[in-house]
Order: C-alpha cells, then sequence, then structure tokens
C-alpha cells in the first residue's frame, strides 16, 4: 500500500491531482474521496496539514504507486536536507584528515627531537632515559598505527554514509 506525504495541499481536492492520473467522473471522485477517508479516519480532509501522512487506498483510479509519495515542496526540502547532510559530513571528514595531518607532523617532530645530539648525549649520561625514549618512540609509533586506521575506518564509513544517503535520495525519488 502507498503512503501520501500532504505537502501544500489544504484539502482533498488539492490533494486529488496527486494521485488521479487524468480526469475522472463525479462518481469514481466521490468513490475515492470516501476511500481516502475510510483509510484514513482520524483526518480532516477539508483542512490537510503539512506533513500528515496518508494511506492510499488501493483504487484502480490511482496513480501513487506502493512507497512514498512526496508533493514537490517537500522532494526539495528533502533534497536540500540531504544536500546539507553531505556537505556536513564532508566538512566532518575534511576536518578529520586535517587533524590527523597536524598529528602525523606533531609526531615527526618529536621522533626527529628525540633524535638530536643533546637528547642522544643525555640519555648516554642519564640512567634510564634511553629507555624512556624508546618507550615514547614506541607510544609515536603506536599512535601513528592507530590513526591509519582511523582513516581507514573513516573513509569506509564515510563511503558507506554516502551511500546510505544516495539510496534515500533514490527512495525519495521512486
Amino acid at each position: 500500500m502507498a503512503v501520501l506525504v500532504v505537502g501544500s495541499e489544504k484539502n482533498f481536492a488539492g490533494l486529488r491531482a496527486r494521485v488521479v492520473t487524468g480526469t475522472v467522473s463525479s462518481a469514481a471522485a466521490k468513490r475515492i474521496a470516501e476511500a481516502f477517508r475510510r483509510a484514513n479516519p482520524a483526518v480532516d480532509f477539508d483542512k490537510l496539514r503539512p506533513g500528515t501522512i496518508l494511506t492510499v487506498p488501493d483504487l484502480p483510479e490511482l496513480s501513487a504507486r506502493a512507497g512514498l509519495t512526496l508533493d514537490d515542496g517537500i522532494d526539495q526540502a528533502a533534497d536540500a536536507v540531504l544536500a546539507n547532510a553531505t556537505e556536513i559530513l564532508d566538512g566532518l571528514v575534511e576536518t578529520a584528515n586535517r587533524l590527523r595531518k597536524e598529528a602525523a607532523a606533531e609526531r615527526r617532530q618529536v621522533a626527529k627531537a628525540m633524535d638530536q645530539g643533546e637528547v642522544r648525549e643525555a640519555a648516554d649520561r642519564i640512567p634510564g632515559l634511553r629507555e624512556d625514549l624508546e618507550a615514547a618512540r614506541n607510544a609515536l609509533e603506536e599512535e601513528e598505527a592507530g590513526d591509519k586506521e582511523r582513516a581507514a575506518a573513516l573513509k569506509k564509513a564515510r563511503a558507506q554514509w554516502a551511500e546510505e544517503l544516495s539510496a534515500f535520495r533514490e527512495l525519495l525519488r521512486s
């Protein structure tokens, strides 16, 4: 059974154009209106409100296909929301990638500083410092490996989210 979301229609007469193909007799129009009222007993078809979800009865005169039917205004608003969601998603991924690159550059600077002559000389003189430096290097390497795993997971999640947004966009258009 099809579902229809009321857009700018104020009453059933305005809605009828979205579900009826061509012209119908007044008897058929009355039968269609009665079928809608039976299928949606809680709805006042003389005072429709945007966003109201209606069950479309199964009648041969109706052109509404199974699934979800939106009016042009709601369809355009949904497209805008989906475009905005895609933009936000891209911004989040871009920010995450920028922060990851900055963190990697900082790790390289720290590793380079630990290889400086003064640090190596201090490691020779101060007991336990060499072990601490090695532990710090290992921690930097682990953080780099974890960062690469997170970047791969984010890339995979971004692809999945984009696919789901695209599928949702197609669902709204079908």
